[in-house]
């Protein structure tokens, strides 16, 4: 074979690679938004993003409303989610008999794999102040919608960003309470945790993902207002598992801040 021939089968087989890669990204209706800095860093100083507070309301289900109001200007919501991990393996749903606080879906694959966006949205936290979710990653959606990609190795995406569908947004890993590699999925919807399953389509479900997800009911929750039967949402509980402690102490240091400005007040009321 002559060096003519093998470079023209080399490059027959880069082209070959990089169309399955648009076929692929195609097929599950994912695009890429720009990283814009000055965007990110407004965003991030207006809604004060990196507060851990911030993450806090997150957790629970709650986010900026004005926040809100600008990712449903910017995203599109068709009322499904992708599934978020690339050839990631089902281990565990959506509050399961024997564990009913564990109020996600667990989802296993080898450490530096792609984490992706379930939906349009804008990435509302990404930092690790949430102790035994390790790396954790916030997106808020069109409408409020909310969800959180934990235990990651690393961001793709940065606080502010505007992301899409399908987006690489972080890295799985085993950061905080984790026995290994996986990402620990939520989807919340006013002050609500909820069950993402039956809103993750045939067609967004990625090659690798085995039966137990593919064999369950299907759901479309465009309207927030009207929640589809089959989706269940609980409200979210300090008693959580995972979290609870990392409350406790945010509620603690509250209530010390609180106690200090009171002794501070009365110290003055006495001095006059």
């Amino acid at each position: 074979m002559t060096k003519e021939q093998k470079n023209f089968i080399c490059y027959g087989f880069l082209i070959a690679l990089q169309l399955v890669g648009v076929i692929r990204l195609i097929s599950n209706g994912s695009s890429t938004a720009e990283y814009d800095p000055q965007e990110a860093t407004a965003r991030i100083t207006k809604y004060g993003l990196a507060e851990r507070e911030n993450a806090v309301h997150l957790m629970m289900g709650v986010a900026n409303p004005d926040l809100i109001k600008e990712a449903t200007e910017l995203s599109d919501w068709d009322g499904t989610l992708m599934w978020p991990v690339e050839d990631g393996l089902y281990v565990r749903g959506w509050r399961p008999k024997d564990d009913t606080d564990h109020i996600g879906i667990d989802t296993s694959a080898p450490a530096g794999t792609s984490v992706l966006a379930a939906a349009d949205g804008i990435v509302a936290y990404a930092g690790d102040a949430l102790g035994g979710y390790g790396n954790i990653i916030f997106v808020v959606h069109k409408h409020g919608f909310i969800t959180s990609y934990a235990h990651n190795t690393d961001f793709v995406a940065h606080m502010g960003q505007l992301v899409r569908k399908g987006q690489e947004i972080a890295h799985v890993g085993a950061t905080g309470k984790a026995d290994g590699p996986h990402s620990h999925w939520e989807f919340k919807y006013g002050g609500k945790v909820c069950n993402a399953g039956p809103l993750v389509h045939e067609e967004f479900l990625q090659a690798g993902t085995n039966a137990p997800m593919k064999d369950r009911p299907q759901a479309t929750w465009e309207d927030p207002a009207k929640r589809p039967e089959g989706i269940e949402c609980v409200a979210w509980r300090e008693s959580r598992k995972e979290f609870g402690d990392s409350i406790k102490q945010a509620v603690g240091s509250l209530m010390n801040g609180a106690r200090n400005a009171v002794n501070a007040l009365r110290r003055l009321w006495h001095k006059r």
